[in-house]
């Protein structure tokens, strides 16, 4: 017997009794690992065996369902929510149909039923709105133009369509003019004004650029005008504009988001707009402002805050010019160009104070700082006639002096000031047992060519990726990109 259940929103004890019952019970459990509280495996006992689906495919899941069945266990298949929305329920029950393995489905609380809770909303309000849509964002399959704008229109007159069954009038006040009741074409034109609302505030920019927050509370206010006006549908009608237009936001986005990692699923409907200077840039947003030339993003910002007329603060003087120096050694290393040392005085002009960041950035270290080189140059090896030097930051050091991410900034750099090395590669372990690579190079080797065989990049002269590990793995893989860099093999 295979039973699906819905851990419910996400409190393990916001589970049904029902559900906690049949894990308590279960041979097997197979649960949505990137989803669910792993807090409810808590309930299983000692035997149970216990998969993560997250990192199964569907086909292994269904072995395992089988397995267990042909023992005559029983299994049960932990959902996030509630199983039947966006569950991917169905693709498992018709193979389970097909081999004749029975099952049932134990419902759980959804997330927009416990968003109601934390929120102490109610989704359905007499003469306010009787219809509840449930949606996502777009993933694999990119909704048209045209398809959007039909979609548009059909959710708006749902939601005129649930005012008028509440009783909503249809008349609508005319300023000076009194009151004018327009009967069912009210909601032909309310659902028009609507989608040209939302489209309006879409072609301002022609990107869908402006926020969308902003947006909502534009809307907001014209509806809290409209009401104090005694404008009911004006009310509704600004309500829902601003509501809409957030969702239709979500839904245009289109992206591609190699860059960012574990991140992708969250905010990979996300981004409208990129502003780089990194060569190995996926173009995954959908508009790219990209500057191959420049040293820094920072560098490119300034251009697009001068463009802009935008006035240059003290404040913002200072991020801009931390951004240009951290990215180009403090003005040292190759990437630094005319252009990088003109928005440098540009920068200092507008008041950034480049004689603290300088000393801050590039002077002053830290006791553990100075530790921790003093160790990691113990790991320091050199390969291919000591054209590549390398060291090691392990999980065992970086716990013991308590270092963080900003006490090995730059790190990389100190074996790539030795004479003759043309490669500097810091291999620092991450608490998963997989290694982040910084490499840095000279003239005679592409830093984000070496780091793209991994799915890194950056610059020409300074780049980054992840490996797998152990230790051992890592510098084999690495070398060896490093090889047929030096040598074109």
């Amino acid at each position: 017997m295979v039973h699906f259940v819905g851990a419910g929103p996400g409190a393990p004890d916001l589970i049904t009794r029902r559900g906690a019952a049949l894990l308590q019970e279960a041979d097997c459990i197979i649960y949505a690992g990137s989803l669910v509280n792993p807090a409810l495996l808590g309930l299983a006992k000692p035997e149970c065996a216990v998969y993560n689906s997250a990192e199964m495919t569907l086909e292994q899941v269904l072995d395992v369902m089988r397995r267990v069945e042909a023992a005559g266990g029983t299994t049960v298949r932990l959902h996030t929510g509630d199983p039947c929305l966006y569950g991917a329920i169905r693709e498992q029950m018709d193979a389970l149909d097909a081999d004749g393995i029975p099952y049932d489905d134990t419902p759980g609380v959804s997330s927009f039923c416990g968003a109601a809770a934390a929120l102490n909303a109610e989704y359905t309000l007499p003469t306010v709105s009787q219809t509840v849509i449930i949606t996502r964002m777009e993933r694999s399959t990119p909704v048209t133009e045209k398809q959007k704008l039909v979609l548009q229109f059909a959710v708006a007159a749902a939601y005129f369509l649930s005012l008028g069954l509440a009783g909503e009038p249809t008349a609508t006040t005319i300023p000076f003019a009194g009151q004018l009741d327009l009967g069912w074409f009210y909601y032909i034109l309310a659902a028009i004004v609507l989608v040209g609302l939302v489209n309006a505030v879409n072609f301002t920019d022609g990107i869908d650029g402006l926020n969308s927050t902003v947006s909502f509370f534009v809307f907001l206010a014209l509806s809290l005008c409209a009401g104090a006006l005694s404008m009911t549908g004006l009310t509704a009608l600004g309500l829902a504009a601003g509501l809409l237009y957030d969702l239709f936001r979500i839904l245009r986005c289109r992206v591609r988001l190699p860059l960012l990692g574990p991140a992708l699923e969250q905010y990979a409907d996300r981004v409208d707009l990129c502003i780089d200077h990194h060569v190995s840039n996926s173009d995954y947003a959908g508009l790219t402002l990209l500057d191959a030339q420049a040293a820094a993003a920072c560098e490119v910002m300034t251009s697009v805050i001068r463009h802009l007329g935008v006035p240059l603060t003290k404040p913002m003087a200072d991020a801009l010019f931390t951004g240009c120096a951290t990215d180009t050694g403090c003005f040292r290393y190759s990437n630094t160009t005319a252009n990088t040392l003109r928005t440098a005085a540009d920068l200092i002009d507008a008041g950034a104070d480049s004689a603290r960041i300088t000393n801050d950035l590039f002077e002053t270290v830290s006791r553990k700082r100075m530790t921790l080189e003093n160790r990691i140059m113990d790991t320091l090896e050199y390969h291919f006639d000591d054209r590549c030097a390398t060291i090691v930051m392990s999980r065992a050091l970086l716990d013991e002096l308590g270092a963080k991410v900003e006490d090995l900034e730059g790190i990389v750099s100190i074996p790539r000031r030795i004479e003759g090395v043309d490669v500097a590669v810091a291999f620092w372990e991450n608490p998963s047992g997989t290694y982040k690579i910084s490499v840095r190079t000279g003239e005679k080797a592409n830093a984000s060519a070496i780091c793209e065989n991994f799915g890194g990049g950056g610059h020409v002269r300074a780049a980054g990726c992840n490996v797998p590990g152990p230790l051992e793995h890592a510098k084999e893989l690495l070398l060896e990109a490093v090889r047929k860099e030096l040598t074109g093999a």
